[in-house]
């Protein structure tokens, strides 16, 4: 069995991955990248198999993050569990459909706001975005009532995913456009970072 380390350094590089995937994918849809059809193309492609591939790995991260906990909240690590697993497959569902929905429009002279795109994006991409955050807020919420300090609690998902969505605010439009909608994997690469170093602390103290 993995050790609770190597399961937050997996789901840290899964989230630096979809990171990298989204901010692609939001580069190409904003057409902030004016590049070649072809080459963006290319980007396009290279981006949602980052976030199809990466996604998935939070399901270990969670799995970690509850097993770090002292808590003995038995029900809330396994809706922390079970929300976590669920929203990495939905998440990672949601970010490969967003690609090939952002394949089938015409690129140049298209700029899709990411906001606007989720709301015209269709009924089977809307039903994945519901289920992906109905989980994440199980998940986050779940993840909030095995926190210990306020330390922890200012790194829950959901907590960072606000933060930085209000932060990207301030940004110039174009960077906002961006930055906004990759909140929710810049605040994972975040959460299990913060984790793995407590993971490392609590090693090295024992």
């Amino acid at each position: 069995m993995p050790s609770v380390g190597t399961l937050l350094r997996v789901a840290l590089g899964g989230a630096i991955a979809a990171t990298a995937g989204d901010l692609l994918q939001l580069s190409i849809a904003t057409e902030i990248l004016r590049l070649p059809e072809r080459l963006l193309g290319s980007l396009l492609l290279v981006g949602t198999v980052l976030g199809v591939l990466g996604i998935p790995q939070y399901a270990y991260g969670y799995s970690a993050r509850a097993a770090l906990a002292l808590s003995n909240r038995r029900r809330w690590k396994l809706v922390t569990i079970h929300g976590g697993h669920l929203f990495a497959a939905f998440g990672c569902a949601v970010h490969g459909a967003t690609g090939l929905f952002l394949s089938l429009v015409p690129r140049r002279g298209h700029a899709v706001d990411p906001y606007q795109g989720i709301l015209e994006s269709g009924p089977i991409l809307l039903s994945l975005w519901g289920i992906a955050a109905l989980a994440f807020l199980a998940a986050t919420l779940a993840e909030v009532c095995l926190c210990r300090n306020w330390r922890e609690r200012a790194f829950n998902p959901l907590v960072l995913t606000l933060a930085i969505v209000l932060i990207a605010e301030l940004f110039p439009p174009e960077l906002g456009h961006i930055v906004g909608p990759a909140s929710v994997n810049i605040a994972h690469v975040f959460f299990f970072a913060f984790h793995l170093r407590q993971a490392n602390t609590k090693h090295r103290d024992n």
